[in-house]
């Protein structure tokens, strides 16, 4: 009976560890078909903002700043150049 008893523990121990295997299979599966999908998404996003004309890498905010500070720049000369002269409130008077 002791050996009955023993094999009958050893299958129920292979048979345990065997669901233990599969379901950690089926967790890591799981995990991986997240990440691709979630990946996936990102691109679309990604690519949406690209078509959009906005920067995705920081090499293309850079050059972006760039234009955009000496666009920003050229429209404060055009606007003091049309704009009309200030007056200080000083009187030369004194």
């Amino acid at each position: 009976m002791d050996d009955s008893e023993t094999a009958s523990r050893r299958r129920r121990k292979l048979k345990v560890s065997h669901i233990l295997i599969v379901l950690l299979l089926i967790a890591v599966c799981a995990f991986v078909v997240f990440r691709l999908s979630v990946r996936s998404k990102l691109r679309a996003r990604i690519e949406a903002i690209r078509a959009a004309g906005y920067p995705v890498t920081l090499a293309e905010l850079n050059e972006w700043c760039q234009q955009r500070s000496l666009r920003q720049m050229s429209a404060n000369r055009q606007k003091s150049a049309t704009r009309k002269p200030r007056c200080t409130g000083r009187s030369d008077s004194q």
